[in-house]
């Protein structure tokens, strides 16, 4: 027990330690200076690097700990998989940053993407990443809902594309409340594929002319210069589904070999 005791106070040391710098690093930061359409601040690629080894370091030196207190042999391979968990969810943060950029900028009356800077605020909105409170609003999606006109069945597939959602949710759920058995599992799975199959069929169905508005002669005026930007987001949908399908393929089967691979490693242990 004293060991163990041991183990565990590092851990709180280490975990302290870890915030402690991270703390550090961003309130000795200078203040950030617009520069054109950039926020930049002087030395934060460094404080950057420093932050994020502090947190992987630390996060892999507490797994580290706990597994010398709870599993010896397993201690270097919870430290590894710890510190590759957070640097892959650091470079899926820098992937989607973009993404989260263009939906901050959704929020704001002006539809635009050359839009002044906010001056004031935290970082992250004046920096575009957060919307800016002084400038929200729903507007640019109001003016998306009354532009679009869906069929009846696209309306169809939208709702079975719901309760397919559903379907999966109350399937995970079940087994809280003792439903588990081999049909819930066949339900699981065969709503996940409905899913996929909903979501497809949809964005294959809409077509640019869906996307326009009424003027008071009557006259139907398309939604954005001939009516190209609805197929550009669509066809970014499609792209972006068949991209996360097959990483969502590769990395399972990536899964299994690894997974295989320790079994192998655990029985010579």
């Amino acid at each position: 027990m004293t060991g163990k005791r041991i183990h565990y106070l590092s851990m709180i040391a280490v975990a302290v330690v870890a915030t402690v710098g991270v703390v550090v690093l961003m309130i000795t930061a200078p203040e950030a200076q617009l520069r054109g359409r950039l926020l930049v601040v002087a030395g934060a690629w460094w404080r950057f690097v420093a932050a994020f080894v502090l947190v992987a370091g630390g996060i892999g030196a507490i797994a580290y700990l706990y597994g010398l207190a709870t599993r010896p042999l397993r201690a270097l391979r919870y430290a590894f998989t710890m510190a590759t968990h957070v640097f892959l969810w650091v470079v899926i943060a820098l992937i989607f940053y973009p993404v989260v950029y263009l939906l901050a900028v959704s929020f704001n009356r002006n539809d635009t993407l050359a839009g002044a800077l906010p001056r004031i605020g935290s970082l992250l909105v004046r920096s575009g990443v957060l919307p800016n409170p002084a400038d929200f609003s729903l507007v640019q999606y109001g003016k998306v809902l009354s532009q679009t006109h869906l069929h009846s069945y696209q309306w169809l597939l939208i709702i079975l594309f719901g309760v397919a959602i559903v379907t999966v949710l109350a399937t995970m759920l079940a087994p809280r409340f003792g439903a588990y058995g081999y049909r819930w599992q066949r339900l699981r799975s065969a709503a996940g594929w409905a899913i996929f199959a909903f979501a497809a069929v949809l964005i294959f169905s809409i077509q640019p002319s869906q996307f326009y508005g009424v003027l008071e002669s009557g006259r139907k005026l398309p939604a954005s210069v001939g009516g190209m930007v609805p197929l550009y987001i669509r066809n970014t949908l499609l792209v972006s589904g068949t991209t996360g399908i097959l990483a969502v393929l590769l990395s399972t089967t990536a899964g299994y070999a690894f997974s295989c691979a320790s079994k192998v490693v655990t029985a010579r242990c």
